[in-house]
């Protein structure tokens, strides 16, 4: 009888062992993708998990988690916010714990832009430039004058008020064209603050007084007192 009691302690050991092992750890998420529209949205993401856990946005700007951690079993939302872009945008949220990593990929629509006649009725006017070069700064002030009757009014020399010169202007999409004596000036459109547009972020584009390819620049609004 006692020649049996030494593999049946063996025995007895390994099932111990065997049960004593973690088991393997689990971390899913639902859904894997998320599609928001431009004008931003909130998504609830549920996780599935035996593990502690951690949320991080790869771009906070405008794709926010709360809460940013969690354990086993929970929920975490990802708030998208207004897409000012004509452009789509992209970014990951990634879940990680236990070793174990989810993306989870973020694709937001782009903005319709609505450039509009009625939008554009008042005074406009560059105030910021984005090529990096002084040089250029003599583009803001440029100061347009939009009538109801397609007509503008330019004043290309922000140190003299009183030199204008008269243009028409027309809208096809997302480009505005100020025609005048001296030649095209036109607006390609590229974010604006609102769908009805109080800025407009656009390409300038002059063959005679600017870079080949065109300016980055803001075109903003002017409210008169």
């Amino acid at each position: 009888m006692k020649k049996f009691l030494f593999p049946c302690v063996v025995l007895f050991a390994l099932t111990s062992c065997n049960d004593e092992k973690k088991e393997a750890a689990v971390l899913t998420v639902l859904p894997r993708l998320v599609e928001a529209p431009a004008a931003g949205d909130t998504v609830d993401i549920a996780v599935t998990s035996t593990v502690d856990w951690t949320v991080t946005s790869a771009n906070t700007a405008w794709c926010t988690v709360a809460p940013a951690s969690g354990s086993n079993d929970g929920t975490f939302q990802v708030t998208v916010l207004d897409n000012p872009n004509t452009t789509t945008r992209e970014t990951t949220i990634t879940v990680a714990g236990g070793g174990l990593e989810q993306t989870i990929p973020v694709e937001q629509e782009a903005r319709t832009l609505v450039l509009t006649e009625e939008a554009m009725l008042g005074d406009w006017a560059v105030t910021e430039q984005y090529s990096g070069s002084d040089g250029l700064d003599y583009v803001i002030g440029l100061y347009i004058m939009f009538t109801n009757n397609d007509n503008a009014l330019i004043f290309m020399n922000p140190t003299d008020p009183n030199v204008s010169t008269p243009g028409t202007w027309s809208i096809a999409g997302n480009v505005l064209t100020i025609s005048g004596e001296l030649g095209n000036l036109i607006f390609e459109v590229s974010e604006t603050s609102t769908p009805e547009g109080t800025w407009l972020k656009c390409n300038l584009i002059h063959a005679l007084l600017l870079p080949e390819g065109g300016l980055l620049c803001k075109f903003e609004k002017v409210v008169n007192d």
